[in-house]
């Protein structure tokens, strides 16, 4: 069975990443050559997965400025990246963090394998988060 790519048109096959898209994104142009409206129309692109999520993942980082999170790649966070990228001002970890629902888990780990660190944030009007390298308070 075939299929069309949602993002390019190439007939594939029902459960294969689009070779075409592949092809692209190994070529792709560097976001920095890029004004922030051709970043915001190739965002728009990648609403469809079409090859592998952690690829995309990596691409909307480079596009947005700043480090994506999964969670943020859904619909309801879309208009939000774009209005980042068109905005040339990536938010900080900060905003991010200060973003998510009351009651959200936040972790980080460290880089070498070992510690941990989180806060369950409970109260919406207070957020102190400590990680290495920065404080967030709100």
């Amino acid at each position: 069975m075939y299929r069309n790519c949602s993002r390019c048109g190439t007939r594939v096959e029902l459960t294969t990443p689009c070779a075409t898209c592949l092809e692209w994104f190994n070529h792709r142009p560097a976001a920095a050559t890029m004004t922030p409206q051709e970043r915001a129309v190739e965002f728009d692109t990648w609403t469809v997965v079409e090859i592998p999520f952690a690829m995309i993942l990596a691409r909307v980082s480079e596009l947005v400025g700043r480090q994506v999170y999964a969670y943020e790649m859904g619909e309801s966070h879309a208009p939000a990246l774009r209005q980042e990228i068109l905005s040339q001002a990536p938010q900080s970890i900060g905003d991010v963090i200060r973003d998510l629902p009351p009651g959200s888990e936040i972790r980080r780990f460290d880089a070498t394998g070992g510690q941990e660190r989180f806060e369950v944030r409970d109260d919406p009007n207070r957020s102190i988060v400590e990680f290495p390298d920065e404080n967030i308070n709100n």
